[in-house]
């Protein structure tokens, strides 16, 4: 289970926004994944969510029918240690069955039995979830993810990684709903120097510890690879490449971080 985070903001566009949103995560998982009110749910419990923009948080949930007994006997079974604190909340879309101090007490009574954990409202080690919608769904504690926005929803990026700076400047630029394009493909050598005016010394394949972290985040199936620029003062940050051909460059506001290697390009990649 996913929540969406900022996504709540946006207008009339925002089915736009979750559409993009659906698509990546289906590229990530074998299972089926199902748009809730706020929420996402997707049937894998092994999917990369934690790498996908314009998720907030996930969790591992189980989906129970909206019957005491059977939540009672769930909540028994949760991995609590013996003597850890913890605290329940309760969400409900479905105003229709019990209230939820009448669901928190239900569950705080039967972790405490089964467990063996303590309650504390304010300084607990377990956040146990419930949210109450077409069904019971019922998690200990949240993973916080990228948040952000879907990939797909801006302009494709050109990011070249030479360190940790240029890394960090791609992350950033990505969580903004920006799909990533790796300098890795022959083509995008000659369309850096034609169109940015700095000639790249060499290609060569990117070290595994920034392939780990930026080829899972933005999905790449293509080859990953980093870019050596010869003089990397002389590259513009974030050069908006026109269909014509022609660069123009920025002013500061629109950089990322402090790296000047993440440019902004239109259809030229296709």
């Amino acid at each position: 289970m996913a929540w969406q985070g900022e996504l709540w903001l946006k207008g009339h566009n925002r089915h736009e926004f979750e559409r993009a949103l659906i698509a990546t995560i289906r590229a990530c998982t074998h299972g089926d994944v199902t748009l809730g009110r706020g929420l996402i749910f997707i049937d894998d419990d092994t999917a990369p969510l934690q790498h996908i923009s314009g998720i907030t948080h996930y969790a591992i949930a189980q989906r129970l029918p909206k019957d005491a007994g059977v939540l009672a006997d769930a909540a028994r079974q949760l991995p609590l240690a013996a003597g850890s604190r913890f605290r329940v909340t309760v969400k409900r879309q479905d105003k229709t069955w019990m209230g939820n101090t009448e669901l928190a007490v239900l569950l705080g009574d039967a972790i405490a039995d089964g467990t063996g954990a303590v309650v504390d409202l304010q300084h607990y080690d377990t956040n146990v979830g419930l949210m109450v919608a077409d069904a019971c769904y019922l998690y200990a504690g949240r993973t916080q993810a990228l948040g952000g926005l879907p990939l797909g929803t801006q302009q494709r990026v050109m990011a070249i990684v030479c360190d940790a700076a240029d890394e960090d400047a791609a992350l950033a630029i990505m969580r903004r709903g920006c799909p990533l394009v790796l300098a890795a493909s022959v083509s995008t050598p000659r369309i850096v120097e034609r169109h940015v005016g700095v000639a790249l010394e060499r290609c060569e394949p990117m070290p595994e510890a920034i392939a780990a972290r930026l080829g899972a985040a933005c999905v790449c199936a293509s080859p990953v690879a980093y870019a050596l620029l010869e003089e990397a003062r002389q590259m513009r940050a974030h050069a908006p490449v026109r269909a014509d051909g022609q660069a123009t460059a920025t002013d500061g506001a629109g950089r990322v971080g402090k790296s000047q290697h993440v440019l902004v390009l239109d259809p030229l990649l296709g």
